[in-house]
């Protein structure tokens, strides 16, 4: 499975390198709708690093806005007092 490297820069734009075009967080949630895979790589420092999982979640956030809520407060609530306050943690809790 090849895996597209996304860079995002301190304009907070995301340039897809697979593309060579820049792409908006919108087009990052549509392309994981349609099963493409990619890790984006935070290259406004001199030691990149690996944003992947703060983008999807801002890109989640940004589409909950759109719509009603499919996040209940009271989940919310019980994923930030989860014990290590991540989902990963409410996650693991719930099994």
């Amino acid at each position: 499975m090849k895996v597209s490297v996304i860079k995002k820069y301190t304009n907070r734009k995301f340039y897809d390198t697979e593309r060579s075009s820049y792409v908006t967080l919108n087009d990052l949630y549509n392309d994981v709708r349609q099963g493409r895979t990619f890790i984006v790589v935070d290259v406004s420092s001199d030691k990149p690093r690996d944003i992947t999982t703060q983008t999807l979640l801002r890109a989640v956030v940004d589409k909950e806005s759109e719509k009603e809520n499919s996040f209940t407060p009271e989940f919310l609530f019980s994923v930030i007092q989860s014990q290590d306050g991540t989902l990963s943690g409410f996650i693991n809790k719930e099994k």
